[in-house]
């Protein structure tokens, strides 16, 4: 819960659908935190004695870990993986990421990114099974009606991510020229925010933000000036497409406002101008 609140104060805006989901495994754990189990008894002898064999406190962590599939956090299960698989028990590990991923991935959206987010050692198997169960999923919604009910809640899940990020330049070129509503700038702005996600497909997103900002660019001032505006915050399409030339980009506020003066005062300075090159001076 309080990652998700950094990274949401990192970001300047909130993941309400991760939130929640937080919450609600929080909650979920909390409940179940009353009865006592093996899983939490098997760390505090590791913890709390020297007395008790290797072997045990083995045997505790995988039977707790086993019967709490469904009510143990991500990072939690990772930890005890992780330290089956150090003290000799690689294959019991193996044996919960299976019925983990299994039992947790389908219904826990925010499975995946709260393990890739967890700070400390992560178990290479169990978040590679995570993400072969991710892409092995064939997302059928409309790109452009999830990317709509974004700006309309302001909140978003791990698969509304994966969805957009699975968009070529072609198809964000496609979708940003064929849509036409008073979203479109939320929308484009949206695409960019996922875009600047620190992973492997947030840079792959990136990319194809990028190519199909720069194609839009080139079709007029306009649509390049609207697309760098709305983009500007993104490192990688915020240039909006680094290939608009300097006379389509906006002048900066202080450069707008000389300009403006400048247009205000042009008939005194052409007057000003015509005087000094008849060689006189203008009068007071």
């Amino acid at each position: 819960m309080d990652t998700e609140i950094i990274r949401g104060l990192v970001r300047g805006y909130f993941n309400s659908a991760a939130l929640k989901a937080q919450a609600d495994a929080q909650q979920d754990q909390l409940t179940h935190q009353e009865a006592p189990n093996e899983f939490s008894e098997a760390w505090e002898l590791y913890h709390q004695t020297l007395a008790v064999d290797d072997e045990v406190i083995l045997d505790m962590m995988f039977r707790g870990a086993r019967d709490g599939i469904q009510t143990i956090t991500p990072g939690n299960m990772n930890s005890a993986i992780v330290f089956l698989r150090r003290y000799g028990r690689s294959q019991q590990a193996s044996e919960l990421v299976r019925q983990y991923v299994s039992a947790r991935a389908p219904a826990s959206g925010f499975f995946g990114d709260s393990l890739l987010f967890f700070d400390g050692e992560r178990d290479q198997e169990l978040v590679a099974a995570y993400e072969k169960f991710r892409t092995s999923q064939v997302d059928l919604r409309d790109p452009v009606q999830v990317l709509s009910k974004i700006v309309e809640h302001q909140g978003y899940n791990p698969e509304d991510v994966a969805l957009v990020a699975k968009l070529d330049a072609d198809n964000l070129e496609k979708m940003f020229l064929n849509y036409r509503g008073p979203r479109l700038k939320n929308i484009v702005e949206w695409v960019a925010r996922f875009s600047r996600e620190d992973s492997a497909q947030g840079r792959v997103l990136q990319h194809n933000l990028r190519s199909a900002c720069e194609r839009i660019a080139e079709l007029s001032p306009m649509r390049a000036t609207r697309l760098r505006l709305w983009t500007e915050n993104d490192q990688a399409a915020g240039s909006v497409a680094a290939g608009e030339k300097e006379k389509h980009r906006p002048a900066g506020r202080r450069e707008q406002i000389r300009r403006r003066r400048i247009h205000r005062n042009a008939p005194q300075l052409g007057f000003l101008r015509r005087q000094l090159r008849r060689g006189g001076r203008p009068k007071r």
